[in-house]
């Protein structure tokens, strides 16, 4: 089926993946890793902009239950640095990039190292990868622990894809993302248009 070959095409180009799970939409995949990696009295930091269905779900959502966030324009690096180091309680660093719709890029690699300076407290770094792609960017190469694609934007290449697949490249004890996901997007057999 269009579903099972798009799925072993973001596999392939995604080979650093230890792990992955398709999603009904995107925005499952977005809140069963967010819901999964942060907790009440956790803080968030993510890139601005960000797809708008993303950020209802920071502010609407996560907020509400305690998850305190913060945001940092997209290709401000030393900005995000400073955030990631001197935030309290950072459990996941969420990047977009390119950002939705300008284009700006966030350094990867540069989140990822300020990321891993906070040693046994290192927050999950978490790439939303629409746009480039697995043919064209790869997060995992740069260190990011668990990477988005939405389906519906360039995998297929025709806009009939409803979906997202989520891939880790994650410390074994963040596996549960990929075992919870049935909680808000079930397997994504029928999703295909």
């Amino acid at each position: 089926t269009r579903t099972l070959r798009s799925s072993r095409i973001i596999w392939y180009r995604s080979k650093r993946a230890r792990a992955a799970a398709v999603f009904n939409s995107g925005m499952a995949a977005i809140m069963t890793a967010l819901c999964t990696f942060a907790k009440p009295g956790d803080h968030l930091i993510y890139t601005v902009p960000l797809y708008g269905g993303s950020q209802h779900l920071i502010h609407e959502f996560l907020e509400p239950f305690g998850i305190k966030s913060t945001a940092i324009l997209a290709g401000q690096t030393d900005e995000l640095d400073r955030a990631i180091q001197g935030t309290p309680n950072v459990s996941v660093v969420f990047i977009e990039t390119p950002a939705n719709p300008t284009m700006k890029m966030t350094d990867i690699g540069r989140a990822v190292s300020a990321a891993a300076s906070l040693g046994e407290r290192r927050p999950l770094v978490m790439v939303d990868n629409t746009f480039l792609g697995p043919t064209f960017q790869h997060p995992f190469e740069r260190g990011a622990d668990l990477v988005l694609y939405s389906a519906t934007k360039y995998l297929s290449g025709f806009s009939d894809l409803l979906g997202r697949r989520q891939n880790r490249h994650a410390r074994p004890e963040q596996h549960r993302a990929l075992e919870e996901h049935d909680a808000v997007g079930r397997d994504a057999g029928a999703a295909v248009r």
